[in-house]
């Protein structure tokens, strides 16, 4: 029996970031690779933009997959009553979906038949597998696509007076800077970035997409939180002793013991296979039998 068609409903940009927008990109692959059609509905122009040549949904196919930075209640309930079942990520609303899925450990009350939490749900791109980690000397900080508040810039200027070689990251919504903080070798939107990760020593990052991605490819990573949602994840992180430290007041270039715990732990915890588990679970779905 031929898979379903599957809907990926996103978004993404200014004041959301670009996290949703990656891994909806990395389940679509994982769904595909399962013999699923996939098309997105892009739910901004900015989104649409970034999703430029991929397919676009009828919005009819049998399972709706909502991947949004707010809730949509009113799209969950609209497709449950057309008889489409529906996955949402990281569900924060009311509407009963058929399944809900967190990566986030904390195992939060979603409104769902069937929860899942959890870090082996963790989508992490395959530009990202694809790298092999080396030994790197430079600390990369890339705290997300807008670094809110220029926090990733204070970081890597407080590494750089350390005498820590930083790289710094400048995302495609983050201010303009006219120079390099001083001591730091600053790229904007590179398109390396999998590769600049995989060569770092340690990295400084958000506590999203970026962070699991790190932890992916074996990297000790600190965490400057952007929201009150990514700090209380940080924390859960920082009590299971999978990142270095939460914040700009303990950020600290880390010892060669501690660097090798904390890089273990977390390539541990990110196995890179998140998405095809994720993927599974939402194309059982359709089974019959399934709730």
């Amino acid at each position: 029996m031929r898979p379903p068609a599957v809907e990926i409903a996103v978004d993404g940009g200014p004041g959301y970031g670009f996290g949703h927008l990656s891994r909806s990109q990395t389940l679509a692959e994982a769904l595909a690779r399962a013999g699923a059609e996939v098309g997105f509905s892009p739910r901004s122009p900015i989104a649409a933009d970034l999703l430029e040549g991929r397919p676009r949904a009828d919005g009819v196919e049998p399972v709706l997959v909502l991947d949004l930075p707010y809730a949509d209640d009113a799209a969950i309930t609209a497709a449950r009553r057309a008889g489409r079942k529906v996955a949402v990520l990281d569900h924060g609303g009311q509407a009963e979906a058929d399944l809900a899925i967190r990566t986030d450990p904390r195992t939060v009350p979603m409104a769902a038949t069937r929860c899942e939490y959890g870090l082996a749900y963790a989508m992490i791109r395959s530009e990202i597998l694809a790298e092999t980690p080396r030994a790197g000397d430079y600390a990369l900080v890339c705290v997300g696509g807008s670094d809110l508040g220029d926090r990733g810039v204070t970081a890597a200027e407080a590494l750089a007076r350390s005498g820590q070689a930083v790289i710094l990251v400048r995302g495609p919504l983050a201010a303009l800077l006219e120079n390099a903080p001083p001591g730091v070798d600053m790229r904007v939107n590179p398109p390396d970035l999998p590769a600049l990760l995989a060569g770092c020593g340690f990295a400084v990052t958000n506590g999203g997409t970026t962070a699991l991605e790190a932890m992916a490819l074996g990297k000790p990573v600190h965490v400057i939180a952007q929201t009150s949602a990514e700090h209380d994840t940080a924390l859960r992180f920082l009590q299971d002793r999978i990142i270095l430290g939460i914040g700009l007041e303990t950020l600290a270039v880390p010892n060669a013991v501690q660097a090798a715990a904390v890089a273990t732990a977390g390539r541990t915890a990110v196995d890179g296979r998140g998405a095809e588990r994720m993927a599974a679970l939402i194309l059982a779905l359709t089974e019959k039998g399934a709730p």
